[in-house]
Formats: C-alpha cells, structure tokens, sequence
C-alpha cells in the first residue's frame, strides 16, 4: 500500500509504503522507488534503517539496526556495508570501527572487546589479516 505525493501517475515526493509482512518505509520517492532520505521501520514500529536511497537500493550514509541490538553506522552500497563504518555487537565485542567493502571488514580497522583487550590492523573477508597489534 502507498500514501503520499503523486507526480504523473508515480508516486513521487514524500510518501509511505507499508509492505505485505508490515514492514513498512516513510521517506523521498522518485518514479515510485525509494530515493533519497527515508526510513524503514520493522513491523513493530522499531527503526530498521536510516539510510539513504538511490533508485531503491541503501546508497550512502546511514543507520541499519537488527532486532537483536546490533547496529551499524557507516556507508552503504547496494545494500551492502561499503567504505568507512563503525559496527556495534550485542555479544563479547563492543564495536569495530574501519573500512567495509561488500559488507565485509576489508582494509584497515579496529576492534574493541569487552574486557578493554583491543585489535588494531589489516582485515580480509571480515579477519583479521596482514599487519595489526593487539592489546
């Protein structure tokens, strides 16, 4: 379902689409794809994403929350965590904060654990590779 602005016969502007399993997104349309600024929200009404949006798809900066806690603040491409980010866990690890490519650690970044131990280094494929010190 979609209510919101209309602009030849596509929805256009400022809108709400709430999807079939109640999911559901307020934000910019452009030709009736999620574009620009917007939010989807779980069907609980808890944030999903604060992102931003290019012809559908989380393009650039922004804010993913999974309903376990976990969250990530950082940079998007197609759907995908890409470029400089922080990640927060629910479990022993606090946060990793780095470069991402395809939604993966890649390149450098540090991790913090719970009890104050630390890595700081090169990643691939979400590990810990190349040169890093830890603490």
């Amino acid at each position: 379902m979609y209510e919101g602005d209309w602009i030849k016969d596509k929805a256009e502007g400022n809108g709400k689409f709430i999807y079939k399993d109640g999911v559901y997104y307020i934000g910019q349309l452009k030709n009736s794809l999620r574009h620009g600024k917007g939010t989807m929200y779980y069907s609980n009404g808890k944030i999903k994403y604060e992102v931003d949006w290019f012809k559908d798809t989380e393009e650039g900066n922004g804010k993913y929350i999974w309903e376990d806690g976990e969250y990530y603040i950082g940079q998007w491409k197609n759907y995908l965590k890409h470029g400089k980010g922080i990640y927060y866990y629910s479990n022993r690890k606090i946060k990793y904060e780095g470069d991402w490519i395809n939604g993966n650690k890649e390149g450098n970044g540090k991790e913090i654990l719970e009890d104050g131990e630390y890595y700081i280094g090169q990643w691939k494929n979400d590990l810990r590779n190349g040169k890093g010190i830890e603490y």
